[in-house]
């Protein structure tokens, strides 16, 4: 259950649409909001390096901030307020991915919650960003949020059978059930190729990808008829990332849910995690669960 989600703001839109989808999510849930902002201690000390002679003082820059946090955080508060939604507010200072990932630690949260941008191709290439710090280091789910979905209707909760996937199918569903609709369980089948030691007439017949869907529909049943969630089940074929992608494209999905690490293994962090790939070039919200 989802009873404390942790919101992430540095003022700017996206953080703003963050917040009103958080605030919207909270009260469906009757969960708890905590409210952090975290001053880059880092970037401040970066005013002291070459230029540190024409620099001013470390201490005014971070009183400057200090007042800018302020103002980011009763903007933030304002949309909660207006929504009716109680909250702590947290103002940090330090690194942001270390003060997010060790306040949602100490606080036992559910949920982290942030605002995301859409990456163009050099952009995607790039490593470090605070959404894809903190999802690689929170040990809860991770809701990076894209556009401005006021409401969740259109879910996908993509699904390999892994252990972390079917982790991810429950609080896709949880989620489903807040915002009163279906679910859409999305698996992504790589096809066969007889050079894997696979019987040819299993890779002409597709035999694989119907024993792969059927052991999926026996995984997910019992799992959403328990939460009370209606769902159907799409399997696609492809490269996992780029099955999921093409698909929540096309369907113009508000929400994509998946495991921080599926099957794969070795071969998987050769080419790239599904979740990164997805949480990089997905043009709806993501939910990465762990």
């Amino acid at each position: 259950m989802i009873t404390k989600l942790l919101l992430c703001t540095d003022g700017s839109q996206q953080a703003l649409n963050a917040t009103q989808l958080t605030a919207n999510l909270a009260k469906r849930l009757g969960a708890e909001v905590l409210v952090v902002h975290v001053i880059d201690i880092l970037a401040i000390s970066a005013y002291t390096g070459p230029q540190a002679d024409v620099a001013p003082p470390v201490g005014m820059l971070l009183e400057h901030e200090q007042e800018v946090q302020k103002e980011v955080l009763q903007h933030t508060t304002e949309v909660l307020e207006t929504q009716g939604v109680s909250y702590t507010v947290f103002p940090e200072i330090g690194n942001p991915i270390e003060s997010i990932v060790d306040l949602a630690q100490t606080k036992k949260v559910g949920t982290i919650v942030l605002g995301g941008r859409g990456l163009n191709e050099w952009e995607a290439l790039l490593l470090g960003s605070i959404s894809q710090g903190v999802v690689h280091h929170a040990h809860c789910p991770v809701l990076v949020v894209r556009g401005n979905p006021q409401e969740l209707q259109r879910i996908v909760a993509a699904t390999d059978g892994s252990e972390q996937a079917c982790r991810a199918l429950e609080v896709g569903a949880e989620v489903a059930k807040a915002f009163s609709t279906s679910l859409t369980v999305l698996n992504a089948v790589e096809p066969l190729s007889p050079q894997l030691f696979v019987p040819a007439q299993d890779v002409v017949s597709g035999e694989h990808e119907a024993h792969v869907l059927e052991a999926i529909e026996a995984q997910v049943a019992p799992i959403l008829q328990g939460a009370g969630v209606d769902h159907t089940i799409q399997q696609e074929a492809g490269h996992p990332a780029d099955a999921i992608l093409a698909y929540t494209e096309r369907e113009n999905t508000d929400l994509v849910v998946l495991g921080g690490r599926g099957l794969g293994g070795f071969r998987r962090l050769l080419l790239g995690s599904v979740s990164d790939n997805v949480l990089r070039h997905a043009t709806c919200s993501a939910l990465i669960v762990r």
